[in-house]
C-alpha cells in the first residue's frame, strides 16, 4: 500500500478508527468506481473546482469534503467511464450490487479468538497446494543490508514473482501460486519483516528497500521477462524492483494497488493514523483490517487475514505507515517501460486516466463483490481475471510453441583463435557478433561469426575447458550450438529427464545459455535469442 493506496484505504476506515463504525459505499454498476457516503454526523459539500488531492496535487475530478470532529478529509469522487474515456473492465457476477464491507469493529478479544482458530502454526486455514504445481524448494536471498528474504519456488515456465502487501505474507498467495504453477515458474516471497522473513533488524523500512530485495532475487535467480504481481504495498514494491532490474521484468500486475500514481507524498496526513496505531496497535490494526474485508467473506478467510495482520511486528508496521506518507511513485513511472495492469476492487477509485498519463501501458480490471484481498476473498473470479490478463501481457508458452531453431552453429575448436578469427573475417568475410555495449568478452568465451545466415563459433580447446569446467570434453564432433527463440519452452519440451550440465546463465553478449547432454554424451548448447519474448 503506497501513499496513494494506503491513504485512500485509511480514509475509508478513518471514521472507524476514530470510533465511528462507517464503511465505503456500494459501487454503482455503471461507474468505474463510487464515492464513499458520509458517515453518521458527517456533513458534505460538492465542488467541481480543481481541488488538492490527498497529497496536494491539483485534480479536475469532482470533490467532496467530509468534516467530522473538526477535521476536514478530502475524498475523491471518480467520474463514470465514457465511450471516450479509459478502457476499464468491471468484473461483476450477474450485475449484482457490491455489498458493504463489514461495519462491525473487532475487539482485541475477538482478534485473539480469530487467531486461535488458525491453530498453533497459523497455517491451518492455508489453501492446499496442487500436487502438480507444489512447492519445489524454499530458499532465501541476502539483501543489501545483510537481511535474508525467504521465498518459495514452484512450477516450470516463464517466471512470476508474487509479492504480498503490508503486514501480509507469501502464504496468502498459496492458491494463486498453485494455479499459476501449472504454466509458470512461481516465486512467492516473504518480504523482510514478514512471514518466514520476520524478526529481522532492518534499520529503515521503505518501499525502495523492498524493491531492491526483489531485484536481488531476480538477479540471483537469473530471471528474465519476469512478471511481478504485487498486492497492495506489493504493487509499488514491484515498481521499485523494475527500476532496479529493468532488463529482468517483462510486466507488472497490481492487485488492489496503484490506485493513484499521480498523488503527492503528504506526511502530515498520516499523523492521526500513526497516533492511533501507536496508541493500541492490535485494536487499531484489527479495526483497520476488518473495514477492508467484505462482509460476505467466509469466517475462515476473515480469520486468516485478521491473524496475519495483527501478528505482524508493530514497530515495522508503524514505521511503514509513516513511510507511506513520504513515498512518491512518480519517479519510478518515468523509468519503467514494461506493461502495467491492475486487478482492483471496484469499491476503491482507480485513476486510470491519471495513471495512464504516467504509464501509457496502464489498464485495470475492476472486480465487484470483493474486498481488499481479492485473491483470498474471491479466489475463483480473481484467478480467472488474472489468467486473462496474463494471457495478454505475459502469455505462458506451451511446450515447444515458438521454439523453432534460428541457427545451427558448429563450434570450431582451434589452438590459435586470433589467427583463425582473422582467416574467417578477412578471407571468408564473416562478421564478428559484438558484445553488448560496456561488456567485455570473458577469457575463454566463444567468438560468434555470421555471414548470410550461417553461424560459426570459434573457441580454443583450452577455452572450452575453462568455459565448461564441469564437463569432460570428448574427442570428435561432440558440441552443437542451437540458437532458439524461446529457451524456456525448448527446455520444457525436452522433458524432466533432461540432463543439464551447466544451468542457465547470462553471457557477456547478453544471451541466456544452458548446456545439456544428449543420450550419446554429446553437448548441446541451447542459447536464447537476444530478442525479448
Amino acid at each position: 500500500m503506497a501513499c496513494q493506496t494506503i491513504t485512500g484505504l485509511l480514509l475509508a476506515a478513518s471514521a472507524l478508527l476514530q470510533g465511528c463504525a462507517s464503511a465505503p459505499a456500494e459501487a454503482e454498476p455503471s461507474a468505474v468506481s463510487a464515492a464513499e457516503p458520509s458517515a453518521p454526523g458527517v456533513s458534505s459539500s460538492s465542488s467541481a473546482e480543481p481541488q488538492p488531492d490527498g497529497g496536494g496535487a491539483l485534480t479536475s475530478e469532482p470533490r467532496r469534503e467530509a468534516t467530522q470532529a473538526g477535521e476536514t478529509v478530502p475524498v475523491s469522487v471518480a467520474e463514470p467511464a465514457s465511450a471516450e474515456g479509459p478502457s476499464v473492465s468491471v468484473e461483476r457476477p450477474d450485475g449484482a450490487d457490491a455489498p458493504r464491507p463489514s461495519e462491525t469493529p473487532l475487539t482485541p478479544e475477538s482478534l485473539e479468538e480469530a487467531a486461535a482458530g488458525l491453530g498453533a502454526t497459523g497455517d491451518l486455514l492455508a489453501l492446499p497446494a496442487d500436487p502438480a504445481g507444489g512447492v519445489e524448494s524454499t530458499r532465501a536471498v541476502e539483501t543489501a543490508d545483510g537481511q535474508a528474504m525467504a521465498f518459495n519456488v514452484s512450477g516450470v515456465g516463464r517466471p512470476v514473482v508474487l509479492i504480498h502487501g503490508w503486514c501480509g505474507n507469501g502464504e496468502q498467495w498459496a492458491s494463486t501460486a498453485s494455479a499459476l504453477a501449472r504454466s509458470y515458474r512461481v516465486y512467492s516471497v516473504d518480504l523482510v519483516g514478514h512471514g518466514a522473513s520476520a524478526a529481522q533488524a532492518r534499520t529503515r523500512w521503505t518501499i525502495a528497500a523492498f524493491g531492491d530485495d526483489v531485484a536481488r532475487l531476480l538477479e540471483r535467480e537469473g530471471l528474465r521477462d519476469a512478471v511481478l504481481i504485487g498486492h497492495s504495498m506489493g504493487g509499488p514494491v514491484a515498481l521499485e524492483a523494475a527500476v532496479r532490474a529493468p532488463d529482468r521484468v517483462g510486466a507488472i500486475v497490481g492487485v488492489e494497488s496503484l490506485h493513484r500514481l499521480a498523488g503527492e507524498a503528504d506526511p502530515e496526513r498520516m499523523a492521526p493514523y500513526l497516533a492511533r496505531f501507536n496508541e493500541d496497535f492490535p485494536a487499531a490494526m484489527g479495526e483497520f483490517t476488518a473495514a477492508l474485508i467484505r462482509a460476505e467473506t467466509s469466517p475462515e478467510t476473515r480469520a486468516r487475514i485478521m491473524a496475519d495482520s495483527v501478528k505482524c511486528d508493530p514497530d515495522m508496521a508503524v514505521a511503514l505507515v509513516e513511510h507511506f506518507g513520504t513515498y512518491d511513485p512518480k519517479p519510478a513511472t518515468r523509468i519503467i517501460d514494461s506493461p502495467v495492469r491492475c486487478i482492483n476492487a471496484d469499491v476503491n477509485p482507480t485513476d486510470v486516466a491519471g495513471n495512464r498519463a504516467l504509464l501509457p501501458s496502464f489498464d485495470a480490471v475492476l472486480l465487484a463483490e470483493t474486498g481488499h484481498w481479492p485473491h483470498l476473498e474471491s479466489p475463483v473470479r480473481f484467478q480467472a481475471a488474472l489468467e486473462r490478463l496474463l494471457a495478454e501481457v505475459a502469455p505462458a508458452p506451451a511446450p515447444g510453441s515458438e521454439a523453432r531453431i534460428l541457427a545451427l552453429g558448429p563450434t570450431i575448436r582451434c589452438e590459435d583463435v586470433p589467427a583463425t578469427l582473422e582467416f574467417y573475417t578477412q578471407r571468408l568475410r564473416f562478421e564478428e557478433v559484438e558484445c553488448e555495449p560496456g561488456e567485455e568478452r570473458a577469457s575463454g568465451e566463444a567468438v560468434t561469426l555470421i555471414r548470410d545466415g550461417a553461424t560459426v563459433v570459434l573457441q580454443s580447446l583450452g577455452g572450452l575447458r575453462e568455459d565448461l569446467p564441469e564437463v569432460t570434453l570428448r574427442p570428435g564432433p561432440a558440441i552443437l550450438r542451437l540458437e532458439v527463440t524461446n529457451l524456456t519452452a525448448e527446455l520444457a519440451a525436452l522433458g524432466d529427464a533432461l540432463r543439464i550440465v551447466v544451468p542457465e546463465r547470462r553471457l557477456a553478449s547478453g544471451a541466456r545459455q544452458v548446456v545439456i547432454e544428449d543420450p550419446a554424451g554429446s553437448l548441446v548448447i541451447l542459447r536464447q535469442a537476444r530478442e525479448r519474448l
